[in-house]
């Protein structure tokens, strides 16, 4: 299972705005699966990431992500904004989602547009506030 890399920079000018806000919330730095990254304020032990796949037989035929369930979320957390990017290997973005309200301990972020399965291999997210 793949382990969230939660970071409060995105590389993307679609989350400038969201950098700016996030700098101001006072992260703390721990090792997780994936290597060194930002863990979020309002939660300390990380979270998961469960990935909707389907195949589109359309004229892109291939498999694709469609959503992606970030679960483990903290209570803390219930009120904030959830901003998230999928990435390919090298960090480019290839699809964003957000924002979406969090209010329980999992959330669904549908992603626009739909990445290919085979070149998504992680996310950035985001959780501004509450």
């Amino acid at each position: 299972m793949l382990r969230v890399l939660l970071a409060l920079t995105t590389g993307s000018a679609v989350f400038a705005v969201v950098y700016a806000q996030a700098a101001g919330l006072g992260v703390a730095s721990a090792s997780l699966a994936a290597g060194d990254a930002s863990v979020l304020a309002c939660d300390q032990d990380g979270v998961s990431i469960t990935y909707a796949v389907v195949f589109d037989s359309g004229p892109d035929n291939r498999w694709e992500v469609t959503s992606v369930t970030v679960g483990g979320i903290s209570a803390a957390c219930n009120g904030g904004l959830l901003y998230m990017v999928a990435v390919n290997g090298s960090g480019t973005a290839l699809a964003s989602a957000g924002p979406v309200t969090v209010s329980a301990t999992s959330a669904v972020v549908d992603l626009t547009p739909d990445p290919p399965a085979a070149a998504l291999t992680g996310v950035h997210l985001v959780i501004v506030g509450p």
